[in-house]
This record gives structure tokens, C-alpha cells and sequence, in this order.
């Protein structure tokens, strides 16, 4: 991006697109954001916050107010002739994503709205590259390699949701013959992977939820297949991604999947949080057969907490190819390196891959790896940090209690924070030294109490996964606006 383009954006303030925006505004450029009316007070607050963080003046961010499932995607007049002039770039995130969305809503949002942002592309005057996020999900009922240059399939879909996608993006691939297109398709999104910042519950959390409920009791039984993968890439991970490729050129007219090329099975993704929550893995694997047809009842859904329209995810047997997005991310290597803080690899040298791009490998490190070993490790000492699959190619015996970091009640289930006292002791020097229970997130309870800057905050502890929030008492708020909830 330079500074002379402006993008048009849409999808704004939601999770992804706001994290979008905060990553582009740093490479320069305007922004025009179309956001629906009931959305412009949320929208500007969160204009301040991203001028904030990025270090960019708010003028650079003008709201339009529109809709895009309306003619002239809901805006004015003088507002629509003016985007046409301005804009160089667009970016359509705006979707329902939603596993049980009615049809109505699906057809007349994911479909519909994309059509009225096709239209407003090809009357955009100087457009550099249309931007379509779309979804791995496309694939719907399809089983085995996904490569990025299919689309079309009779296999059926699970929900409107992918099936909506999925005419959404024949239609924009339609429009690759007449623009520069790129298609973005991510797998399932979580939070970040460095502070555990996630907008909603859904996909894996589903899982961790569950596990949270019982650690000890509902780990002993793994429900997960060892057959099947379930697609996990962090949030930063994938706003990374879309915006390396907004700077190649070589990316227009190309579809790209975001994905994690060496997913867990949904056994080891079971074990992982296991290990984490209740510092062993299972004993017994449940048979998939009998886990699918005990999670299609509707008294399930209740007991477990696993919503029907969401276990299907966990017996989909598709992986994803990521071919071309590793032809893409040639050029990556070296700010990946730097990143992760480790030398860069040459060509030649041993581990780096043919045909240069490192697409592949930037997709697991560190954003994946880094979200497994949180998922994990919890509480574990510095010195017993291993990567996830470590512990599962061979059973992982129990720590000694000299290794195993003080217990915490935050762990097991929402608590409310005591009152945190000034002052400290010996105990406490000792919990200075424990291992945070998630680095760049709310400290638990115990570690509380050696930050001087939190003495006196209330409020409760909420736990799930990758994710420790606190949600502060009234009138309280903490000092990172990132970390407000």
C-alpha cells in the first residue's frame, strides 16, 4: 500500500476487518469504511482506537453509511459518485458468519451483498485489486485435497452458510476475467495468537468450553477422530497473511487459501487441551461413529454445550492445499524471520523450501505453534515447554510435584478475583517467580498480587483456552484498551 490509495472496506467494526484496517493503516493510505447506520457509533470509537494504536490521524478514516445489500450499497448519492472517484482498493469482509443463519438472510447478505460490491468494482474508475474473503468452507461436503484452484462441486454443504459462500465466490471468480481479483480463503479463525483476543466462542472454543466444564472427569474420554483435521489459524495470522498479499502483484486473479498446511486431528487437539486443563491426557477413545450420532440429538446439545450445527466440523475429513499461497509468500521469509527472531534461512540451506516462498511454513510459525503451546501449557515450567505433538507420539508421564507450577484455582472453573492486598510475602515472591498463565493476557489470581499496578482491581476471572479475559467490575477498566472487554 501507498500513500496515495484509498480503500474501500467492508465489514467494519467487526473483529477481522478492524484488525485489517489497524495492519494497513501502517503501510499508509485513506480508508473508507462502509458501515451500517445501527454500527456508526461502535465504528468511531473504534476509529479513535486504531488512529491510536497505529499512529495515524483519524482524518485518514471516513465512515460512509451504507448497507450492501441495497442498490448503490445503501449510500448517498454524492457518497457513492465519490467512492467510485476515489477508490484504488477494496476489501469485502462484510458476511454473516453464521453455521445456522437462515437461508433468507444468508442468500440476501453473502450473496446478494457480494453482488452489489461487484457491481460497485466495475464502476470503480482506478481500481488496483478487488479483495474477496471468502472461506475454506466453499469446499462443503467435498472429502480429501482442496487445492486452491477448484471451486465448482456437486457435493452438497452442511449449512446456507457455505453454500451462500459458495455462490458468493463463483461469482467473483466470474469477475477475475474482467478485474485483478484475489480470493482469500481461511480456515477456521480464532483468536490471536499472542494475547488470546477473540471476538466470539465458536470452532475450537466449542471444544475448550466443553472440557472446562469437568477437566478432570470429561478428559479421561477422548471424543476426537484420529482421521480427521480440524483447521485452526489465528486471527493475526490470517490479517498477516491478506495483507502480504495486498503488496504482490502476483497474487491478482489468484485464489488463496489460508490454512495451516500440518493441522491436529481432532484427537490431538482433544489431548492438547487436555493437557492443559487437566495436565493429562485421555484413557479411553471414544468410537467417532458413536460420538457423531450421540452429538445429532438435541438433549446433547444441552449436556455437552457442543451445538449441533458445529459438531460436523469435528468429522470433516478435508485438507487443505496450499500450494500457490506458498508460490505467494515469496519475499516473507525474511520478516517472518525476523519476527520469530531467529536467523533467516538461505536458499539451499537444510529446512528451506523448494522454489523459495514460505508460505507453507509462516503458516504454522509462529502464529499455530505458538496457539498450541498456549492451548497446552498452561502452567508448565519454562523448562518443560515442548511443542504440542512432543507429548502425543509417545504418552507423556506424569509431572513430579516438584515441577508442577502452583495450582490455580482460575484453571478449573470462572471464579471471582479476591481482593488483592497490598504488600507481599514469601509466598508471594514464590508466585512471582510461577509462570504466567498466558503471556500478553490477564494474569491469574496468584500473579496478581506481584503487579503493583493491579492492586485493588476486582472483577471476575473467565477462562476458555487460548482466551483468559477479565471482565473488570463496575467502573473499572484495565489500561490496555486491547485487553477492555
Amino acid at each position: 500500500m501507498t500513500t496515495d490509495e484509498t480503500i474501500f472496506l467492508t465489514g467494519f467494526p467487526g473483529f477481522i476487518a478492524g484488525r485489517l484496517i489497524e495492519r494497513l493503516a501502517a503501510d499508509g493510505g485513506k480508508f473508507l469504511l462502509l458501515v451500517q447506520p445501527a454500527f456508526v457509533g461502535r465504528a468511531r470509537d473504534e476509529i479513535a482506537r486504531l488512529s491510536s494504536a497505529a499512529g495515524a490521524s483519524a482524518d485518514r478514516f471516513r465512515i460512509v453509511e451504507g448497507d450492501i445489500t441495497k442498490d448503490k450499497l445503501g449510500m448517498s448519492a454524492a457518497d457513492y459518485s465519490a467512492a467510485v472517484n476515489e477508490t484504488t482498493s477494496i476489501f469485502h469482509l462484510a458476511a454473516v458468519y453464521d453455521l445456522g443463519v437462515e437461508r433468507d438472510l444468508a442468500t440476501r447478505v453473502n450473496l446478494e451483498g457480494t453482488r452489489g460490491i461487484n457491481r460497485f468494482s466495475r464502476a470503480v474508475e482506478n481500481l488496483k485489486r478487488y479483495h474477496y474473503v471468502s472461506t475454506c468452507y466453499v469446499a462443503g461436503r467435498r472429502a480429501g485435497l482442496i487445492r486452491e484452484d477448484e471451486l465448482r462441486h456437486t457435493a452438497g454443504f452442511r449449512n446456507h452458510y457455505e453454500e451462500t459462500k459458495y455462490l458468493a465466490e463463483i461469482e467473483v471468480d466470474e469477475l477475475k476475467r474482467e478485474l485483478p481479483v484475489t480470493v482469500h480463503r481461511p480456515a477456521v479463525v480464532c483468536g490471536d495468537s499472542q494475547t488470546g483476543e477473540t471476538a466470539k466462542y465458536d470452532g475450537v472454543y466449542y471444544l475448550i468450553k466443553y472440557l472446562l466444564m469437568q477437566p478432570k472427569l470429561l478428559s479421561l474420554a477422548n471424543i476426537g477422530n484420529r482421521d480427521v483435521h480440524l483447521n485452526v489459524v489465528p486471527v493475526d495470522f490470517v490479517v498477516e497473511s491478506i495483507a502480504a498479499l495486498a503488496r504482490d502483484e502476483r497474487a491478482a486473479g489468484a485464489t488463496v487459501q489460508l490454512a495451516d498446511p500440518q493441522p491436529l486431528t481432532t484427537y490431538e487437539l482433544f489431548e492438547t487441551i487436555a493437557h492443559a486443563l487437566a495436565r493429562r491426557g485421555s484413557f479411553v477413545t471414544v468410537p467417532p461413529a458413536l460420538v457423531q450420532k450421540s452429538l445429532a440429538f438435541k438433549v446433547s446439545e444441552k449436556l455437552t454445550g457442543l451445538p449441533r450445527v458445529g459438531a460436523p466440523y469435528f468429522f470433516v475429513k478435508q485438507t487443505y492445499d496450499t500450494a500457490r499461497a506458498q508460490a505467494s509468500g515469496r519475499g516473507r521469509r525474511r520478516a517472518h524471520a525476523a519476527a520469530a527472531g531467529r536467523p533467516r534461512r538461505r536458499q539451499g540451506q537444510r529446512g528451506a523450501p523448494d522454489g523459495g516462498g514460505d508460505f507453507r511454513r509462516r503458516a504454522r510459525a509462529p502464529a499455530v505453534d505458538q496457539l498450541r503451546d498456549r492451548l497446552q501449557l498452561f502452567a508448565l515450567p519454562e523448562g518443560r515447554r515442548t511443542p504440542a505433538r512432543d507429548h502425543l507420539r509417545q504418552r507423556r508421564e506424569p509431572l513430579r510435584p516438584r515441577d508442577r507450577a502452583p495450582r490455580s484455582r482460575h484453571l478449573h472453573r470462572v471464579r471471582q478475583a479476591p481482593r488483592l492486598r497490598p504488600g507481599g510475602d514469601r509466598r508471594a515472591d514464590a508466585r512471582r517467580r510461577a509462570p504466567l498463565a498466558l503471556q500478553g493476557g490477564v494474569r491469574p489470581p496468584d500473579a496478581l498480587r506481584a503487579l503493583p499496578r493491579l492492586q485493588g482491581l476486582r472483577g471476575e476471572l473467565v477462562l476458555t483456552g487460548a482466551l483468559t479475559k477479565r471482565r473488570p467490575a463496575r467502573g473499572q477498566e484495565f489500561d490496555d484498551p486491547r485487553r477492555r472487554v
